[in-house]
């Protein structure tokens, strides 16, 4: 007897997901159910990691093609928290006081002065 496999995901906007090892619905309800829990975090997990590791491998036009919305807004704040915490540990990091951004806004200045590094 062939049972059914499950062998990806796919959300409402047809976005698809691919699930790595393919969960075969022939046990228990309970424990096909956990198979397929366990193989979708991983499915997640490992497409959220690919995202991350192509932001810079494509245009950004590309990128939103090549993978879930889902996952790309993951990859993308990953990838500024990534970007913050090297900004956190630069000494040379930028300081604006809300006063002088406020100064800079009114009189149009976006250029960076060495007085505020």
């Amino acid at each position: 007897m062939l049972f059914p496999r499950i062998c990806k995901l796919e959300n409402e906007q047809g976005e698809i997901i691919e699930l790595q090892t393919p969960v075969v619905m022939e046990e228990t309800l309970d424990v096909w159910c956990n198979k397929l829990e366990k193989q979708m975090e991983a499915a997640v997990n490992w497409t959220c990691s690919e995202a991350f590791t192509q932001l810079d491998d494509y245009s950004f036009a590309e990128f939103i093609d090549l993978f879930p919305t889902q996952m790309l807004l993951v990859a993308l704040d990953a990838r500024f928290t990534q970007m913050l915490d090297e900004c956190i540990g630069n000494d040379d990091a930028l300081v604006i006081t809300k006063e002088d951004a406020k100064n800079k806004a009114i009189r149009g200045d976006n250029s960076i002065s060495k007085e505020n590094r």
